[in-house]
């Protein structure tokens, strides 16, 4: 317990989370949650003092699932870090899964959001190459996505350059609508990264046979206008975030790039 920041939960001698500034971080993994219509379904990878859950639990979704192959992390914080979690394992709308993440997306489940609460460094706890692993699981996460759904992750500490390069490339690769954030979480004493990204509309399988519209403004939006009046099925390439959220709206597909 430290004077300034309360309690402080460690693991292998690095800082997870202290008592004091957890709603920070807690709230950085759920923001990009907020953003999105009909998250009922979620699922954290990791997380095992219970705070990111409790977090997502103020989104009111039908079920949380959490899984953390670390089962001391979990009793730790069930007894001695109640203020983390207010009692989220109790929760009914909470499963709670001591699994590794990495096996139990191989699964093929289906949620509306995954939070990645993992860490970005697993070669210090395992023999496999960072960015193998990185990409496999990200591809993983990607397909237990639903339509449209959307993953939020930590990345690490803005100044650690390397990770968020890869992070960076592994998220254009796998998802659209990629942001990221910086917050400074005062027990870390720096400002962490945090990103999020959506399902690519376009990955569906039952899309196929669409025209497409390389960019959305006068003309495209007209054009758009005009196959949707005779029932032709379209898609639009669109590198302006806000009219891709627009037509996101819409319900049309669209997907973020550079159409160029």
């Amino acid at each position: 317990e430290n004077e300034s920041f309360g309690k402080l939960l460690f693991l292998n001698d690095d800082l997870q989370i202290a008592e004091s500034d957890a709603y920070l971080y807690n709230e950085a993994m759920v923001a990009p949650l907020r953003k999105k219509k009909g998250i009922h379904d979620i699922l954290i990878l990791g997380g095992g003092d219970g705070g990111v859950a409790m977090e997502a639990l103020t989104l009111k979704p039908k079920h949380i699932t959490m899984v953390d192959i670390d089962e001391m992390v979990v009793k730790v914080a069930k007894d001695f870090f109640p203020n983390f979690h207010k009692n989220v394992f109790a929760n009914k709308k909470v499963t709670n899964t001591i699994e590794d993440a990495y096996a139990f997306l191989d699964n093929d489940h289906q949620y509306d959001a995954i939070i990645y609460d993992l860490t970005m460094h697993p070669e210090e706890f395992m023999n496999i190459d960072r960015e193998t692993f990185l990409s496999e699981i990200f591809g993983k996460i990607k397909k237990n996505v639903r339509k449209k759904g959307i993953v939020s992750l930590q990345c690490s500490s803005e100044f650690d350059t390397e990770t968020l390069q890869i992070v960076y490339a592994l998220l254009k690769r796998h998802f659209t609508n990629v942001q990221f954030s910086k917050i400074l979480i005062p027990s870390y004493c720096v400002r962490w990264v945090f990103a999020s990204g959506e399902k690519k509309f376009l990955d569906d399988k039952g899309l196929s046979g669409h025209i497409i519209i390389c960019g959305y403004g006068r003309v495209g939006s007209w054009v758009g206008k005009a196959l949707t009046d005779y029932k032709i099925p379209f898609a639009v390439i669109e590198y302006n975030q806000e009219v891709v959220g627009e037509l996101k709206e819409k319900g049309i597909p669209v997907v973020y790039g550079d159409p160029g």
